[in-house]
Parts: C-alpha cells; sequence; structure tokens
C-alpha cells in the first residue's frame, strides 16, 4: 500500500501478468479507532463500548 501526493508521478512495471488497484479521492479526516470501531465521530465510539 502506498500514499502518494498530487504530484507523485507513477510508474508500474511487472515481470508477469498481474492486477493492480488504484484508489484515489480526497483524505477522509480524522478517524477515532478503539479494537474494531472506527468512526470521524468519538461520541459514536463512546455509545458503541457502552452498548
Amino acid at each position: 500500500m502506498a500514499f502518494l501526493s498530487d504530484k507523485s508521478p507513477l510508474c508500474f512495471a511487472a515481470n508477469e501478468d498481474c492486477r493492480i488497484v488504484i484508489i484515489g479521492g480526497k483524505p477522509l479526516g480524522k478517524r477515532h479507532i478503539f479494537w474494531n470501531f472506527v468512526s470521524s465521530q468519538k461520541e459514536r465510539i463512546v455509545q458503541d463500548k457502552r452498548d
């Protein structure tokens, strides 16, 4: 996995047939993580821990 800036040049080469996936977009912003819970709102994580 790689995180690239908007100005990073890309060059791919493979020695045999392969598949690649390129996903792009704006950053999602700050995320809060607790165990397997991920949210942009800390309050939701707190509620999930209570539940």
